[in-house]
Parts: C-alpha cells; structure tokens; sequence
C-alpha cells in the first residue's frame, strides 16, 4: 500500500506549519542528520511543497524504485518548479536502505531542473519494518 500526502505551505498563513516540518526533520533520529540550522532558509521561500510518502512492501525489494514512480507519475506533484528539496529518508534498523535502492535517489533527484539544491538524511523509525518513508519538502 502506498499513501502521498502533498500540501503547499503558505508561509504568510501557514508559519507555524512550516515550523512543524522543520521540527519533524531536525528532530528525526538519523544515521544521515539534518540541522534545524540548515533548514532555516525555509523561511525565506516563495513557495514551498511539502510532499511526505510511505510505502508497505512485503520483501523490501523496489521500495525506492516504487516511491521514483508515484513522484515522477503524480500530476500534483510537479517538481521541475523547485531549486531547492529536502530528502529524508526513513527506514527501521531491521530493514535500512539497500545500497542497490540508492541508485534511485540519483532518479528521485533528476525529477528536479539540473541547478537543484539538495539536502538530505537517513532516518530511524522502527515502526515502518520492511517499509519506507520519504518526508520531501521543495521550494523555489
């Protein structure tokens, strides 16, 4: 079963929204860290998407090659616009990203136009057991 939320953040009327992802991301136990510091450009952005997808598969095989499709097939989500994204990456400890599934992070960042700026982390959370979760947030 795959499941996308995706919303646009207005930052005029949704702060303290924006202020809740930051927080999300910053504070995620992770082997690949993000710091709220290096997030705060955020609040600086036009426009700014967050997208979060989680994904159960059964053997783990093609769960990163799954999330590159529902991205790069879903209509409300149009990555070209966006210069900047945020990956992370969640997975629990009995079933962490594959080196053979990172391979499609290199196609999850070519959805964006080639001066894409990316920032990303590998979290923790043993509850998604053979699943996968991407927390994605764009902005231009």
């Amino acid at each position: 079963m795959i499941r996308i939320e995706t919303d646009i953040i207005q930052l005029q009327v949704r702060k303290s929204v924006l202020e809740g992802v930051i927080d999300e991301v910053a504070t995620t136990s992770t082997m690949v860290h993000l710091y709220k510091k290096d997030l705060l450009y955020l609040y600086k952005e036009s426009n700014i998407q967050r997208c979060k997808i989680s994904l159960s598969n059964n053997n783990g095989v093609g769960r990163m090659e799954q999330i590159f499709h529902q991205l790069s097939d879903n209509p409300s989500v149009d990555l070209s616009q966006y210069n900047k994204v945020i990956l992370l990456f969640k997975t629990s400890r009995l079933h962490p990203i594959k080196m053979s599934e990172m391979s499609n992070v290199k196609d999850i960042i070519g959805c964006f136009p080639n001066e894409v700026s990316v920032i990303w982390g590998l979290g923790i959370d043993d509850s998604l057991d053979k699943s996968l979760s991407l927390l994605m947030i764009c902005s231009k």
